[in-house]
């Protein structure tokens, strides 16, 4: 009702006039109201070009050209982003309830679900934002075909290997039989681990996003991840209000936060502020652990890799910040039997470009299950 009144009084304000900047915002949205007498093209023409703004550029997906305007419209243009972001998150938490589960006395959240008569069960391990429910897209795009599990990385444990042994002591008690583990990011590396050390157990890997951990590739992450060797001790110790700002600065420099579009820009902005706003010091230190024994591990050999790159999929995106061609090169070359696709975006394009993560994974998949002679129950 505010923004309706505000369209109201284009004609009575003057260009530059503060009131005209919210009015510019309020144009953008009055072709959502039903019954508006300011929402045609037309009209939010002439209320632009009467205080300065132009802001009818906006429909179509374009945005005004005013900087001074601009800078108004994104502050509030992105708290509209976090509230259908967390629409959506929130709709999806009604269908899909999460539940606590205790494996060796260590609980976690979990979510299980899908196709009960699929012989795979897809395991979504998440990256370092440490929030499985990130996933969710990815879930309502494969749970008709596949049974699908995600889970929280349990507080209390802090290094990837643990971790790994946790995860598949998780897939025991839950009775889950051809496990494919799909992992993005760190969730990428941490499938690398398991495969390592339950080859046997697993019956195939999907790696989104994210870099081999090859002797030469643990050279580049020992560098790439010492911030966050230097930010765990401080967090410890220091107001976490203090050391916050801070660790969202390195997560965004290390994903590449300044390149993409700006809708993509913003997208990440948002994607970041709804993480950080669910942060607590102590996941953050937990999560922050994990990231800095990532540069600890002892590196995975070829032959190590050989045991499960024949039933892998590699998804990297052309744009990928965190992780540069010369580290993704090296992926490839220690999994030379793996199925690759390369798809436009940045790194965090498994969130944001889900469709074409999904598209790539599903035909893999069914490779996968004529390969081996798998069929569903009926």
């Amino acid at each position: 009702m505010e923004y309706k009144r505000l369209l109201s009084r284009i004609v009575d304000l003057d260009p530059g006039n503060q009131m005209a900047m919210n009015v510019c915002f309020a144009c953008i949205f009055a072709a959502a109201w039903p019954g508006s007498d300011k929402n045609d093209d037309k009209d939010l023409a002439e209320g632009g070009r009467h205080h300065g703004c132009g802001c009818a550029v906006f429909l179509g997906g374009r945005f005004c050209d005013n900087k001074i305007n601009m800078n108004i419209i994104k502050v509030k243009f992105r708290e509209g982003l976090i509230m259908e972001f967390s629409d959506e998150l929130n709709e999806f938490r009604q269908t899909h309830l999460f539940s606590k589960i205790t494996v060796d006395g260590v609980t976690t959240s979990y979510l299980l679900g899908g196709n009960p008569n699929s012989k795979l069960t897809l395991v979504y391990l998440v990256g370092g934002t440490g929030f499985s429910v990130v996933w969710f897209k990815h879930i309502e795009m494969t749970e008709q075909e596949y049974r699908v599990l995600t889970f929280d990385y349990p507080m209390g444990i802090e290094k990837m290997e643990p971790l790994a042994d946790y995860v598949m002591k998780l897939l025991a008690q839950l009775d889950i039989q051809n496990p494919v583990f799909i992992g993005a990011s760190l969730g990428g590396m941490l499938a690398q681990v398991i495969g390592r050390k339950y080859a046997d157990r697993t019956s195939g890997v999907c790696l989104y996003s994210t870099c081999s951990l090859s002797e030469t590739s643990m050279k580049g992450l020992k560098k790439q991840y010492r911030s966050y060797g230097i930010i765990l001790p401080l967090m410890k110790i220091v107001p976490y209000s203090w050391i916050n700002k801070m660790v969202i600065n390195v997560s965004k420099k290390q994903i590449g936060m300044q390149e993409g579009t700006e809708e993509e820009k913003a997208w990440i902005t948002e994607f970041f502020t709804w993480v950080y706003q669910n942060y607590t010091k102590e996941f953050d230190i937990h999560m922050t652990s994990l990231m800095v024994d990532v540069a600890k591990l002892t590196p995975i050999t070829k032959e190590a890799y050989a045991q499960f790159d024949d039933r892998s999929l590699l998804v990297l995106p052309l744009s990928d910040k965190a992780f540069p061609p010369e580290a993704q090169q090296d992926l490839l070359d220690m999994m030379p039997r793996a199925a690759v696709q390369r798809l436009e975006g940045g790194h965090i394009a498994t969130l944001n470009k889900v469709d074409n993560y999904v598209n790539s994974t599903k035909v893999f998949l069914r490779k996968l299950k004529e390969k081996e002679g798998w069929q569903d129950d009926n």
